[in-house]
């Protein structure tokens, strides 16, 4: 159930997102960045609702979230890594329908550990 209300979460992140834009008054490059903005916030809102954990077991890495974040890698609960990684690439769908990129290449994952009952980087 807690899968489906976060995946309905997200949903709902990217409906409204999508309904916030005004195309028509922004150039390419303030549209895209728009965009990259909304997608962003609404990841992390689903993040927050996915990396909880009480066990460095608990947790994994998303890898290649979709193409349109500021970051490559994010640490989340290890049951949540399909759900979150299938709203990861509907967050990203108005970004690369507009033709936007990102042109920055990935690092390694630096593995993921619970610290603090949410799934963090293991450095």
């Amino acid at each position: 159930m807690r899968r489906r209300v976060t995946f309905v979460a997200a949903w709902l992140a990217i409906s409204c997102g999508g309904k916030a834009q005004e195309p028509s008054e922004k150039t390419g490059a303030e549209l895209c960045t728009q965009l990259q903005n909304t997608a962003d916030e609404s990841l992390q809102a689903l993040i927050g609702a996915n990396n909880t954990c009480n066990t460095d077991a608990d947790c994994a890495s998303t890898l290649s979230v979709g193409g349109c974040y500021t970051y490559c890698i994010l640490p989340i609960n290890r049951t949540s890594v399909d759900t979150v990684s299938a709203a990861e690439r509907e967050l990203c769908h108005p970004y690369v329908e507009h033709g936007c990129t990102i042109g920055f290449a990935c690092p390694n994952s630096p593995g993921t550990a619970c610290t603090g009952g949410r799934c963090m980087f293991k450095f």
